[in-house]
């Protein structure tokens, strides 16, 4: 219990130091933008320290200040529609990030941003466009790939899905999303042994992924280990309780008691 109390006590100090600290940040570049209040780069900089504390309202408002001081800086409206995203304003993120990348066209940062927010509509063909663009600009880009491999899911082209996913696991072995991502893909074909390793690996890496434990279950209740589809469910239920009742279902349907 005295170990429990000192994690619980160190968690909430550094919790409150960065929260200090993002205050400290936030107020030092309000001072540089009352200096220099026609600055891009000042006004930048306050935007940025609000939107890592989380003020994404705050941050929007200044990253709209800083495009309006340089129109012609992609940089600036990039920001201003990682704000949007943020705030999911997919619409006004779209036309932000347009145009960003028409001020400039192998913005690939702003190309995968974009592709994002089009796949967070289920506007899937726009965003299979505007990966390959971003994979024309830089053939090794990990965030293009992993847009397209969540495009092609949403147009059930699943192969495709696969050949996106494991081009991304390839660049980024030990990232979580991209191996939830392939083994999805898998689990969608019934190539359950394949989406198996895969989910299992995200767990793995990122135990608090709560999208791959429910994932991992259904393939579980699906080739019917109950055992493994049980122990996914424990997992769960302290990271979504939604997700971990639906499992829960599956594996009362799929295993009755006895009668």
């Amino acid at each position: 219990m005295a170990s429990l109390a000192l994690a619980v006590f160190l968690a909430g100090n550094t919790a409150a130091a960065q929260t200090a600290q993002q205050s400290a940040d936030i107020s030092k570049h309000l001072l540089e933008v009352q200096a220099n209040p026609q600055s891009e780069a000042a006004v930048l900089g306050l935007g940025k320290a609000y939107f890592v504390a989380g003020m994404f309202n705050e941050a929007l408002e200044q990253f709209q200040t800083a495009a309006s001081l340089a129109p012609n800086d992609p940089a600036a409206r990039y920001e201003v529609g990682s704000a949007y995203m943020s705030l999911k304003d997919y619409g006004n993120a779209i036309e932000t990030l347009r145009r960003a990348v028409a001020l400039k066209p192998d913005y690939v940062k702003a190309l995968g941003l974009l592709a994002f927010a089009y796949n967070s509509i289920e506007r899937y063909d726009e965003a299979v466009t505007i990966c390959k663009t971003a994979l024309k600009y830089d053939p090794s880009n990990a965030d293009a790939y992993h847009g397209l491999g969540w495009a092609y899911g949403g147009l059930h082209r699943f192969q495709d899905g696969i050949a996106a996913y494991q081009a991304e696991v390839k660049i980024r072995p030990d990232y979580a999303g991209a191996r939830y991502g392939l083994g999805v893909m898998y689990a969608s074909i019934r190539s359950f042994g394949l989406a198996t390793y895969e989910l299992e690996r995200a767990v793995e890496i990122n135990p608090s992924l709560a999208d791959a434990h429910s994932h991992l279950g259904m393939v579980y209740v699906a080739t019917g280990d109950k055992a493994s589809a049980q122990r996914e469910l424990e997992a769960l239920k302290p990271l979504d309780a939604g997700l971990a009742g639906q499992l829960e279902g599956a594996i009362r349907e799929s295993f009755p008691l006895p009668k």
